[in-house]
């Protein structure tokens, strides 16, 4: 499956050098949509 990272995912949220960040590599969330879009695409569906 292609790649999509980096990607902001607010349910990843951390601290790095005392600030607030949300950036992680591959959240749930993309590649859900990555996978959901891919099966569209594979059964020819029109959206």
């Amino acid at each position: 499956m292609a790649g999509n990272s980096p990607s902001v995912s607010p349910e990843n949220s951390f601290f790095l050098n005392g600030k607030h960040v949300n950036v992680c590599m591959g959240p749930t969330i993309d590649n859900q949509i990555t996978r959901n879009f891919s099966i569209m695409l594979s059964k020819q569906q029109k959206f």
